[in-house]
């Protein structure tokens, strides 16, 4: 097969952003909320995203090293202002996401023993994995969030029944993994183009595309043991419709990670930054304690 088919980092970013804008927002009010049923009063769905949320915190620390175990080899100033977004945007949702975690803790879900066990295996992932399968690792999770970013932004329904403290958070997450849905998939391209950076990459997703949703369900079904509403049978009803019928978040996760697996895929070539610039202009007016909100992160 030619190698125009594998393509190598262009540096263009393929219309995505120009630049990574840093939102440092704080939530601290979902502390408040009643973490067993804060989405539509049902607790399968409120425990799904609080499992998630288990998985982030770590999670983003591990693909921000990921990342830094190449900036030395980027060459093209807008990727590296671009990752430098990336990193400070993903220790920022790490932050949020400990406080959200620990509101979980405070509520006497069993979170905490989900937390040291994601920590250990992502731990043990990087002393063992090799530098190159943790950056493709990272871009396949990130496909994953990039995703469910685009259907949370896209659908209401799925933050249709949530307090605005919470949907607020959610969507703010989702807004900037939109923004930087490609950056750590430019960095692996421009350090690992042809063939073998494609096989390196695809192969990652055919584990993760395993790993990642069979974490967000173990989570889940712990939250729920240990609230103990694992065998709420019309909470389940309502969940699984929500899963696979309406807005049927199983089968429109699954088929678009289907794209990610050709030859020359991109994640730009699914075109939603719209999103971002609404929300920019949204919260144009707004800023951080620090000054920091909505400001773009340049290049060192």
């Amino acid at each position: 097969m030619a190698d125009s088919t594998f393509e190598k980092g262009s540096g263009g970013h393929r219309d995505g952003p120009a630049e990574i804008h840093v939102r440092n927002i704080h939530f601290d009010a979902i502390k408040d909320l009643d973490m067993r049923n804060w989405h539509s009063g049902n607790p399968v769905l409120s425990q799904f995203f609080n499992g998630l949320s288990i998985m982030f915190p770590d999670g983003e620390a591990f693909f921000v090293n990921s990342v830094r175990n190449y900036a030395k080899d980027i060459k093209d100033p807008s990727l590296k202002a671009h990752v430098k977004g990336f990193m400070t945007q993903e220790s920022i949702h790490s932050r949020e996401h400990e406080i959200y975690n620990d509101a979980l803790i405070e509520q006497k879900l069993p979170a905490k023993p989900l937390l040291n066990a994601n920590k250990k295996g992502l731990d043990w992932a990087a002393r063992h994995f090799p530098k190159s399968s943790q950056l493709a690792d990272t871009c396949a999770a990130e496909h994953f969030t990039a995703i469910l970013a685009d259907m949370l932004l896209t659908d209401e329904r799925f933050m249709g029944g949530a307090p605005k403290e919470m949907a607020d958070l959610w969507r703010w997450h989702a807004i900037e993994e939109t923004e930087h849905k490609a950056v750590a998939f430019d960095v692996f391209q421009a350090t690992h183009p042809g063939l073998k950076g494609y096989l390196i990459r695809t192969g990652t997703m055919l584990f993760t595309a395993i790993g990642f949703p069979f974490g967000m369900m173990l989570n889940m079904l712990v939250l729920l043991y240990g609230a103990g509403d694992l065998f709420k049978f019309k909470a389940w009803a309502e969940a699984l419709k929500w899963f696979w019928i309406s807005p049927a978040f199983m089968p429109r996760l699954f088929l678009r990670i289907l794209p990610y697996f050709k030859p020359g895929f991109h994640p730009w070539q699914e075109q939603n930054y719209h999103f971002v610039e609404e929300w920019n202009r949204a919260h144009a007016d707004e800023e951080a304690e620090d000054g920091s909100y909505n400001g773009v992160v340049t290049a060192a």
